[in-house]
């Protein structure tokens, strides 16, 4: 499921990356015992898409599994539940059923769990109306994480490359292209994925491995969704709990792993992180 794109890949591989790609959009976390899953980053609410709760604390954790969820009786606890979460969430995950094997993936689309042929077109045929359908809600939240980002206690000009990022306004491969620029989207650091900007600040290698200096969880960040790896930046940041240090490096470490791939690019060389502004 992780296969990279890799150097000019062939029409077919292409095609069979796309097939990975809308496979991942309809899987669901479907929860067991709770142990295996992440609250904040794992699809586990059906919606008109599979996808995470919402959350209505400014102060998370984000490392949080689904297990601490249930009461001493095995069952949801209906106190931690309202706490965390908006009504309508609350409502949609009393009517999950615990189980007591592993969490594990399943296909949303069909009603025993497993992928189809027929379910499959039927995403494609009908998940851009769907999209459509949640597009008011998506574009909410999408200025409400602006807006955070506008508060961040960092620098300036490293809150604009954070909004201009939420904001799809960065020079990478994939946004260059859909601009009419006709470019190669493999990512120039790895060779090994589409070059977006979500690949790029959190994806690629060299990005998670400068994430887990302030131990990011990397494992548990969502593979595709942009929007949804801002949003556990932003818990992080926000995470009393974590040391002051750590979430005040968080902005400059993604302001460093940018300047690393434009240094790459233009430059090839890498900067070193958390320098002070002089130098970066």
């Amino acid at each position: 499921m992780e296969c990279g794109m890799g150097y000019r890949p062939s029409y077919a591989w292409r095609s069979i990356l796309f097939g990975r790609e809308l496979l991942k959009e309809g899987m669901i976390r479907s929860i067991g015992n709770g142990a295996d899953s992440y609250v904040w980053s794992d699809k586990w609410i059906m919606d008109v898409m599979p996808r995470p709760p919402i959350n209505k604390e400014r102060n998370i954790e984000v490392t949080r599994k689904v297990e601490s969820l249930f009461s001493n009786e095995g069952q949801w606890d209906t106190n931690v539940l309202t706490q965390l979460f908006p009504p309508n969430d609350v409502r949609r995950i009393q009517t999950l059923m615990r189980g007591s094997s592993a969490d594990r993936n399943i296909w949303a689309f069909t009603d025993h769990g497993s992928y189809t042929v027929k379910s499959g077109y039927w995403l494609r045929a009908n998940r851009e109306s769907s999209r459509v359908s949640a597009r008011s809600t998506a574009e909410q939240a999408s200025v409400a994480l602006k807006n955070k980002v506008r508060k961040i206690p960092t620098l300036p000009k490293i809150r604009v490359f954070m909004w201009r990022a939420l904001s799809g306004a960065l020079a990478v491969a994939d946004r260059l292209n859909s601009r009419g620029l006709n470019v190669d989207q493999t990512c120039k650091l790895c060779n090994n994925a589409l070059e977006s900007i979500n690949h790029v600040l959190f994806q690629c290698h060299p990005a998670q491995e400068l994430l887990q200096t302030v131990h990011f969880p990397v494992d548990s960040m969502p593979p595709c969704n942009l929007t949804d790896n801002f949003t556990m930046i932003l818990k992080m940041i926000s995470d009393t709990n974590i040391e002051e240090s750590r979430r005040n490096a968080i902005p400059w470490l993604l302001w460093t792993i940018w300047k690393n791939f434009v240094s790459h690019i233009w430059q090839f060389s890498f900067v070193f992180p958390l320098r002070n502004d002089r130098e970066l």
